[in-house]
């Protein structure tokens, strides 16, 4: 991931009104699960920017947990039929 990156950089230094980990504005990232499909072939999650450790359940089993706010990133080149790029 980005964060290492983001950790001494503002989004609009690049001309963009929001990043995912932007403290600034909606602080989604540091006040949600962050519940992500990056790892491609398993999930990872953060609560309220901390990793979950080895948390590797899928967004169905989160939703499980209730959690107030959902912040989901998804990958659309992992879901696919036949080809990657169909």
């Amino acid at each position: 991931n980005n964060l290492d990156f983001w950790g001494s950089r503002a989004a609009r230094e690049f001309g963009l009104a929001y990043e995912a980990y932007d403290r600034d504005g909606l602080n989604l990232f540091h006040r949600s699960r962050y519940i992500s499909d990056s790892e491609w072939t398993r999930w990872k999650s953060y609560q309220n920017g901390v990793l979950m450790g080895d948390d590797r359940r899928s967004l169905a089993e989160h939703l499980d947990d209730q959690p107030p706010l959902i912040y989901l990133l998804l990958h659309p080149e992992t879901y696919f039929d036949r080809h990657i790029y169909e």
